[in-house]
């Protein structure tokens, strides 16, 4: 009896781990995957809320974003007044958008933090940008953080084996990016042998997990 009960207690016991443990592995692999996009807007952020500080001139910031250059992509700033600073993506960067809130907070003593609008994600020649808006004193900035192909083909490279089964639509999401983009991407992984296609479905090749 006390064994049959030993036995009822481990089985138990193993059943409430592995109901905890599926979840969170599903949840590290979500987190993992979609930390190339998080990390792009983290750093567009970072260098929107520099922007919008009141002190920080136009000398400043280009002095900022240079300090910036061995960081993944490449990060250019339209000015309220039109210009440009740092390094522009092909086409330039989109014209700033105004905000619907003020530039000051709440107590409108204008020592808050400068309000960010939300990011957008667009494919640009075969690669990524992010574009946030900023408010500053003299009107809205436009930041703008732009991952090359070769730029883009590397941080995918790091999704994959997190990814298995590596679906269209799961790269896509994780990478932030269009379903073109993750589609070309994908078919370069096909042709240099990272992954094997079957049906709609892929999977990396053993080396390179």
């Amino acid at each position: 009896m006390r064994r049959r009960i030993l036995l009822l207690s481990v089985g138990m016991t193993t059943l409430v781990v592995l109901a905890f443990a599926v979840p969170l592995v599903i949840l590290l692999r979500t987190t993992t995957a979609g930390e190339a996009k998080d990390k792009a807007l983290y750093r567009a952020e970072t260098v929107a809320y520099y922007v919008g500080d009141r002190n920080h001139t136009a000398d400043d910031i280009t002095a900022y974003i240079d300090g910036l250059r061995d960081g993944p992509g490449s990060i250019s700033v339209r000015m309220p007044d039109g210009t440009t600073l740092g390094d522009p993506p092909p086409g330039g960067v989109p014209t700033p958008k105004s905000l619907p809130d003020d530039y000051n907070d709440d107590d409108g003593d204008g020592k808050g933090p400068p309000k960010l609008g939300d990011a957008d994600y667009r494919d640009l020649n075969d690669g990524m940008a992010v574009d946030v808006a900023v408010d500053t004193p003299a009107g809205p900035a436009s930041v703008c953080l732009y991952l090359t192909a070769d730029e883009l083909y590397d941080r995918g490279r790091e999704a994959l084996a997190e990814l298995e089964p590596i679906t269209l639509a799961g790269f896509r999401d994780a990478l932030g990016v269009g379903r073109r983009t993750a589609q070309l991407l994908l078919e370069r992984y096909d042709a240099d042998g990272l992954t094997v296609r079957r049906g709609d479905v892929r999977t990396l090749r053993r080396a390179h997990r």
